[in-house]
């Protein structure tokens, strides 16, 4: 072989040879282009949903004590914290001015009733001497009206005295339960109205739990139905409760509605006023539900859509993007109603410039 044949042989593998890494070079470098996205299932939800409200503890019987006539607070018995047995004194009035009243009506019905006797005793008179036509009908009559008259005075001044007696009982304020006294709000020598509280008086063992419940879950929530109850104050330990009053109409401004449930047993370490968190369980519907992380669903003028990826077995895939129904957000992620069947590997980190049917490279990541 001549010199010019082997050089071009030398020329024609170098450029052959130069063609291959060009080649390579270029899908390499085609490779070195596919975005790399991390992906995780799509889990699916149990069709029982739990929803979880703040609340607070209340006794399940709370009375304001006041008293039912107007006067000048002579003692206060109780402080707070105090327990008390039915009958016991909370409070009492200075009662000299009831006493007043009373000895008053007695005296004016002490005097009516002497009248009464002597009206009796003219009438009988009367009577005896119109029988004998020694008086005329009409002065019978007047007798007879006098009589009655005065008896009439009489009753009168009987109530007005058993009045003065139930108001001069009034002045003291004696529990109507047996109880706890969880706010004292009057001093000694202050002056009180008829219905202003004095005390504030709790009983009951089983605690109730006063929730406001949102506009968009109350219509799920009926009277009978069972939570679980927690409070901060008493950890590790768990209430059953069942719902007793479910609120018709929103409280203030918010549109939440008041729902209050009694402790299913007895709960000495409750106190009302105990900050509680409210478990209620709700049948989730016959339809599938999925969960998502929050920040995989954007939205656009078309509504809210996520991106999958179809992985080909090789490392590489394709992103499809989902249309998709979303619902709650919950504390394992956001709700997904329609749009994934289950199977789906959802795009949760590189999703920036992603489109329908370009190829990544796949990277799967831990399930929530």
């Amino acid at each position: 072989m001549n010199g010019r044949v082997l050089g071009r042989l030398v020329v024609a593998g170098f450029l052959i040879g130069m063609g291959l890494v060009g080649c390579s070079g270029e899908t390499v470098e085609e490779v070195g282009h596919l975005r790399p996205v991390r992906v995780q299932k799509v889990v699916r939800v149990e069709q029982e949903v739990s929803r979880i409200f703040s609340g607070y503890a209340l006794a399940s019987v709370e009375s304001k004590l006041s008293f039912k006539v107007p006067g000048t607070l002579k003692e206060v018995a109780v402080k707070v914290g105090d327990t008390l047995a039915e009958g016991d004194l909370v409070a009492s009035l200075d009662d000299r001015d009831y006493r007043l009243r009373v000895q008053e009506a007695e005296a004016g019905l002490e005097q009516a009733r002497a009248q009464a006797r002597n009206a009796a005793l003219s009438y009988e008179r009367a009577g005896r001497l119109w029988e004998n036509d020694n008086i005329s009908k009409s002065d019978l009559d007047r007798a007879r009206a006098a009589w009655e008259s005065v008896t009439a005075q009489v009753t009168s001044i009987e109530k007005k005295r058993e009045l003065a007696m139930r108001q001069l009982g009034y002045t003291r304020l004696e529990s109507p339960f047996a109880g706890s006294v969880m706010l004292v709000l009057a001093d000694e020598n202050e002056n009180t109205g008829a219905g202003t509280p004095v005390a504030v008086l709790a009983s009951g063992q089983r605690s109730e739990v006063h929730v406001d419940i949102p506009e968009v879950m109350i219509s799920a929530i009926r009277t009978g139905q069972t939570a679980e109850v927690r409070f901060a104050a008493v950890p590790g330990k768990q209430f059953n409760a069942t719902a007793y009053e479910v609120g018709s109409s929103a409280t203030g401004f918010a549109a939440t509605y008041p729902v209050t449930l009694r402790l299913s047993e007895e709960a000495t370490e409750v106190l009302p006023g105990m900050a509680a968190e409210v478990t209620f369980r709700f049948n989730g519907g016959s339809g599938e539900r999925f969960l998502v992380p929050s920040h995989v669903v954007g939205a656009d003028s078309s509504g809210a859509y996520l991106f999958t990826a179809e992985p080909d077995g090789q490392g590489e895939a394709t992103i499809r993007r989902r249309s998709v129904e979303v619902g709650a957000l919950t504390e394992g992620g956001l709700e997904v109603l329609s749009g994934v069947a289950g199977e789906e590997w959802v795009v949760t980190a590189g999703m920036s410039r992603l489109d329908e049917g370009m190829r990544v490279l796949f990277k799967e990541q831990e399930a929530l």
